[in-house]
């Protein structure tokens, strides 16, 4: 027996059944696209991110976790402070412990430096000396000056950066997590790779971490 048609569809046979996951990717692109379309700038990225965050929320909510959806409404609303001039408690940094010294740096360049250290082991892998895998990622000077401290040198910085993740001191936990999780795949490049495989991989995985560090805002 064939199945009836509910009210819904009498009523507007050609409207398509709400789906929460269609409609949060497509608030989630639009987001997106819109800032993409402008300058990219930080106010213009904020704004982004408030939106997506709404969008988050709205897809939380549909699918009945309506108390983790307020998480990312006062997500959605921090970043708009943000992006009009305030300061929200969800992003205000740690109060000084009165130690002098540098900063810690932001997650997003522990996350290009650690696509960079990919890179040079894959070349490492593929037979050439750490100096030479290096000279690949001077070919990207003026890209990687965004994920480097002022006043050092970018071949010094490169080697500072490979010995910290080689021996799991880097600080930020994300990007430490990303680089163990390439070293599993390590024993597998062997297998299956050929030495110019592994070097080709590697100047794939520097010029791609050349293409992020060019939209780091």
């Amino acid at each position: 027996m064939p199945k009836s048609k509910s009210k819904a569809e009498h009523r507007n046979p050609g409207r398509q059944p709400f789906d929460p996951l269609v409609s949060f990717k497509k608030d989630v692109r639009q987001a997106f696209e819109r800032a993409d379309q402008e300058d990219q700038s930080a106010p213009q990225m904020q704004a982004a991110y408030s939106l997506a965050s709404v969008a988050v929320m709205h897809l939380l909510t549909a699918i009945g976790e309506e108390e983790l959806g307020h998480r990312f409404q006062a997500l959605s609303e921090a970043f708009h402070d943000l992006r009009m001039g305030t300061v929200a408690p969800l992003f205000k940094p740690p109060t000084s412990s009165g130690k002098r010294g540098q900063k810690n740096d932001r997650s997003a360049l522990w996350r290009v430096r650690a696509k960079v250290c990919m890179g040079v082991r894959l070349l490492e892998e593929g037979g050439l000396e750490q100096q030479d895998a290096i000279k690949h990622v001077l070919k990207y000077r003026k890209e990687f000056q965004r994920i480097q401290r002022t006043g050092s040198e970018l071949s010094t910085a490169v080697k500072n950066w490979v010995k910290l993740f080689q021996t799991f001191a880097v600080s930020d936990a994300a990007a430490s997590s990303d680089y163990k999780d390439f070293l599993n795949d390590i024993p597998g490049v062997r297998a299956h790779l050929s030495g110019d495989q592994r070097i080709d991989f590697g100047k794939l995985f520097i010029k791609g971490a050349a293409g992020e560090a060019r939209k780091l805002v």
